[in-house]
């Protein structure tokens, strides 16, 4: 079947990560929309069907659930977390997909092996064993990324724009972002741009001088 919408395939994978254990957490679950490529990224303390489909659940009370879920893990592994997903979502109706064919599994296993890569340079990075931290750093970078199969981010299609917004970094120079502690530190900043062009502490502009055959702003002609 195809599919030509955001959500209506999802790829619901495992990543082994029982060698390099963090704590209690043992596994990442990863789920990529089919279409756009978005990744969401949860760790894991086993692989049970019933705590896999707990995150799932997270994931698709904010986004949707997909009308084709499929995993690698086996039929039995997905009608596992659709059957645990019905317990506490009735309405819920989906149908498992059927096994990918060699190309898209090589595709699936790259995607697994570069979050993997990211997220050991990530802890090189930070001097930290503790991958947990980093999972959601890595998901926002790779979603950030550009897809080479779709030519933009996971984050554009998926949302419409290719910047995400980090607070007022985003819109204000960097040299600034330190002086702006509170909302009325913004709000003078934010105020400063529009007086003049000079920035805060600029003087007013002077206003502009009226068309000709106009009397200045402010004065009435007589009548």
């Amino acid at each position: 079947m195809v599919f030509n919408q955001p959500n209506d395939r999802m790829q619901i994978d495992l990543v082994d990560m029982q060698t390099m254990a963090d704590g209690e957490w043992k596994w990442i679950l990863v789920c990529q929309d089919h279409l756009t490529k978005f990744i969401h990224l949860r760790p894991l303390k086993s692989k049970r069907a019933i705590e896999v489909a707990e995150h799932v659940l997270s994931i698709f009370l904010v986004f949707g659930a997909p009308t084709v879920p499929q995993s690698d893990n086996g039929r039995e592994f997905c009608n596992a977390i659709i059957d645990s997903l019905r317990e506490t979502w009735p309405e819920l109706k989906i149908v498992h997909g059927r096994p990918r064919h060699s190309q898209s599994q090589g595709s699936v296993e790259r995607a697994n092996q570069d979050i993997q890569d990211m997220l050991t340079a990530w802890m090189m990075t930070y001097n930290s064993t503790e991958w947990v931290k980093g999972l959601q750093y890595v998901a926002s970078k790779k979603n950030r990324a550009i897809h080479q199969g779709t030519g933009r981010s996971p984050y554009e299609a998926v949302f419409g724009t290719s910047m995400m917004k980090v607070g007022i970094t985003t819109a204000i120079p960097s040299t600034t972002v330190p002086q702006m502690a509170t909302e009325e530190k913004l709000q003078e900043f934010l105020e400063g741009i529009n007086v003049g062009s000079g920035g805060p502490g600029s003087p007013p502009s002077s206003p502009r001088p009226p068309p000709p055959g106009q009397p200045p702003l402010g004065l009435k002609l007589p009548v």
